[in-house]
């Protein structure tokens, strides 16, 4: 399983930090994350198929290290049914430590591309 982690470089009109002096992470690091969601994420096999599905996970992390506003697309569409399990499983996620900017926690995006192989 791939996955990888990019953030942007300026603040959106709703004052999320897109480039921050340090960026916001999952207790226990990457691999916990995966494994977290590995292990909870349960998408609709009817929506899949064979082979390899790529789609990109997007949420907020908050100062208090909440994640909020999650949100699942393949090749830039989202998926209804992908979306609702996602938020179930976002809700369930421990508390992260929050992005810093100037030594301050500041809310930020957080982007997750994903590729998941089926027979």
């Amino acid at each position: 399983m791939w996955f990888g982690v990019s953030a942007q470089v300026t603040r959106d009109s709703s004052g999320v930090i897109l480039n921050t002096g340090e960026m916001a992470q999952y207790p226990g690091g990457l691999q916990a994350m995966v494994r977290f969601l590995t292990t909870h994420l349960n998408l609709p096999a009817e929506d899949l198929g064979p082979g390899c599905v790529k789609f990109n996970l997007q949420f907020t992390v908050y100062e208090n290290g909440s994640v909020h506003h999650a949100t699942m697309s393949v090749r830039n569409k989202t998926q209804a049914s992908w979306n609702a399990e996602l938020q179930r499983v976002m809700s369930m996620m421990p508390a992260w430590k929050p992005a810093t900017k100037n030594g301050q926690p500041v809310k930020c995006y957080f982007n997750l591309p994903w590729r998941v192989r089926y027979n």
